[in-house]
């Protein structure tokens, strides 16, 4: 079965620095080595809450752009219905080009003066996403600042989206959708698969910004995932579809945990591809929910996805 996740088209390796951080202006230190764990077996168990909202980016629901109390009023309503869920939504701020660049939508940093190779930037605002962290800021609610890199250094696309939209007490942690990580040219043009090299590079950075931030790797296939590379901080996240049933999504669903035993993980639904089934449900997006944590206890990030967002019950 084919997992694909539905993206528009359109839509390094080094550990961060005190040159890279001094080019950004930035001043965190990086987390101790100490931290970290290369290949181990199990890791402590994670402290982490359980977070519930939703998938947002520019393409998948154009007629919301602009109604970011919309997007906040519904991932507080999803997260209310499970006991001290934190109410949260995956912002996705850059998208995955067809010359395998990726497009950053916000201007370029002033002061940036750092490499911008296979890096766009528009500030277009078609979706503003300083205005919409703005009102998470004020309703409460989390945000997770996701990129589709392409060829990009992510290293440096982590910097520029933190320089950004650091600031903002919303945002609690960085993402990869490594679908588009050097896509153009992979095998079934599904990205090139990571390695344990770089998805440290990258969760250092990531801690360098901000030692609190949480981040995050998604694909739909596990072998495109470092094989043992893991850390208290790193999570994984399933974006698979094209299931036949709820239990036939949460098999699935408990496998991809199964291969990240000891790892929090987290997962993406409510495609179009499985409309079949979960329109048939009371609250399509609380119904998948509460069968997928029943079944999977360290799936700590749930999310509906935004190309059906207007059309259920949350």
């Amino acid at each position: 079965m084919n997992h694909r996740s539905t993206c528009a088209t359109v839509a390094f390796l080094v550990v961060l620095g005190a040159a890279a951080g001094a080019a950004l202006g930035e001043g965190a230190l990086a987390a101790p080595q100490s931290d970290i764990q290369k290949s181990p077996p199990t890791l402590p168990p994670s402290d982490e809450p359980l977070h519930v909202g939703l998938r947002r980016s520019s393409y998948g629901l154009e007629a919301k752009n602009n109604d970011h109390a919309w997007w906040a009023a519904r991932a507080k309503q999803f997260a209310s219905h499970f006991q001290n869920a934190v109410p949260t939504i995956i912002e996705i701020v850059s998208t995955y080009q067809d010359d395998d660049s990726t497009e950053f939508e916000f201007g370029r940093p002033a002061g940036d003066f750092g490499s911008i190779d296979g890096m766009q930037f528009n500030d277009d605002d078609s979706l503003n996403h300083e205005n919409a962290l703005a009102e998470y800021d004020r309703q409460g609610v989390r945000a997770i600042l996701q990129v589709e890199p392409g060829r990009a250094d992510l290293v440096r696309c982590l910097q520029l989206v933190h320089r950004q939209f650091g600031r903002h007490p919303c945002v609690i942690g960085l993402g990869v959708d490594a679908e588009w990580f050097f896509t153009k040219g992979s095998p079934q043009r599904e990205g090139r698969a990571i390695t344990d090299a770089e998805a440290e590079a990258w969760l250092q950075a990531a801690l360098a910004l901000n030692p609190k931030y949480t981040f995050f790797i998604k694909h739909f296939n596990e072998d495109h995932l470092p094989p043992h590379y893991r850390h208290p901080r790193l999570w994984f996240l399933d974006d698979s579809q094209q299931f036949h049933s709820l239990a036939a999504c949460v098999r699935e669903f408990k496998t991809w945990a199964d291969f990240f035993t000891g790892s929090t993980v987290g997962y993406q639904f409510g495609y179009d591809e499985d409309r079949g089934w979960w329109q048939k449900l009371p609250s399509p997006p609380v119904d998948v929910a509460r069968g997928i944590h029943d079944a999977i206890p360290r799936a700590s990030y749930l999310f509906w996805v935004d190309f059906s967002a207007d059309r259920v019950k949350f």
